[in-house]
């Protein structure tokens, strides 16, 4: 469960005067999240808690028979209704005998009419989502329990389209029409992420703390995968050859990789995977965080 968590800045840029040909810009920093192992079943094996859920249960179960029941019932009035036709207030010529001319008129109008969200809308929020840019500063999971906290730390996050060459970045539009000259340009999106101060540790907690370990980077933490900075390009693809041309192609170079994991951290980490598992002896009812007791 989650014991805090907290945003120091969350910003959203929205150029809204030229939203077709900027790129909108999400800014947060300061992100920190503290979670910890926590049995949703605890009391469980209680007999009188345990026979609240099997009561709870056992309604949740008639209450969907109900509906599925209502369901049923509804569907065959709207079938009947449909299958009676109009009450035969046409003309001479007999209304009842013109239903299926006026049910294939009517099928024909609704299909040309215009489908509201597409179009314009669609092709705008295919824009914004392709071209959103994305600035992270600061990140931190942690988890605590069992004498330990584990993470995983992020100095920076940076996501932008760039050009194909990767040099600088660039509004795309790849929902324009598509000619001789620009056809090739629009079945690919590419995309520069930039990574910085990204790493995992694992602490003791208790007061025979472990010491530091060769590992170790900033921040006072005992780090299994030592702080990292790199870049990474990505590149998406629509083009109709999909063996030539894969729907993703991910490129990195990473100058430095050191990871430790001592026999101490070993054992935290057992330690924090056997808390997580769940008990096997107890009866475990559906989601039980949202069953009342």
């Amino acid at each position: 469960r989650v014991v805090t968590g907290h945003f120091t800045s969350l910003r959203v840029e929205v150029p809204w005067a030229r939203i077709t040909s900027r790129p909108v810009v999400v800014k947060a920093g300061g992100f920190e999240v503290v979670v910890e192992p926590y049995d949703h079943l605890q009391g469980v094996t209680d007999l009188n808690a345990k026979k609240r859920r099997e009561a709870r249960s056992d309604e949740i179960v008639r209450e969907e028979e109900e509906r599925q029941r209502r369901n049923a019932l509804w569907k065959l009035t709207a079938f009947d209704f449909d299958a009676d036709g109009d009450d035969g207030s046409g003309d001479d010529n007999g209304g009842a005998a013109s239903t299926p001319s006026k049910r294939k008129d009517a099928a024909v109008d609704k299909k040309s009419e215009p489908k509201d969200g597409g179009g314009f809308t669609a092709n705008l929020v295919r824009r914004i989502i392709e071209n959103l840019q994305i600035e992270i500063q600061s990140f931190h999971v942690s988890l605590r329990g069992c004498g330990a906290a584990a993470g995983i730390v992020l100095g920076g996050l940076s996501v932008a389209t760039t050009d194909e060459n990767y040099q600088e970045q660039k509004f795309v539009d790849r929902t324009q029409a598509v000619n001789k000259g620009n056809e090739d340009q629009l079945k690919f999106l590419h995309k520069m992420v930039t990574i910085s101060g990204f790493g995992a540790y694992c602490d003791q907690t208790d007061q025979a703390a472990i010491p530091a370990a060769a590992g170790s980077g900033g921040g006072g933490h005992s780090y299994v995968l030592s702080p990292m900075t790199f870049e990474a390009t990505v590149r998406q693809s629509d083009h109709e050859k999909h063996l030539e041309y894969p729907k993703y192609t991910v490129k990195s170079q990473i100058p430095i990789l050191s990871a430790t994991l001592s026999r101490q951290q070993l054992e935290l980490i057992n330690r924090i995977t056997a808390a997580l598992a769940p008990n096997q002896d107890v009866v475990r009812p559906l989601f039980p965080e949202y069953r009342p007791t």
